[in-house]
């Protein structure tokens, strides 16, 4: 078995974080460490600019860091 095929087997076990955590353990994945969440503080947006409503299109990486932003 091929480290491959052990990985896509775990993948479709366990799913991605499962198998992003294999890769960790092997050497071919760097740990991620999550930044800590920072509340927004009373000057990052305009007053003028709160309770705007958007609409952001798409899940992906990008539109869901762009909704978390605004959030």
């Amino acid at each position: 078995m091929t480290r491959r095929r052990f990985l896509e087997a775990v993948g479709l076990t366990g799913g991605a974080g499962p198998m992003f955590h294999t890769m960790g353990a092997l050497g071919l994945a760097p740990e991620a460490s999550a930044a800590p969440y920072v509340p927004p503080r009373s000057g990052d947006l305009d007053p003028a600019a709160r309770g705007r409503r958007v609409v952001v299109l798409g899940a992906g990486v990008a539109g869901l860091t762009t909704a978390y932003e605004l959030g």
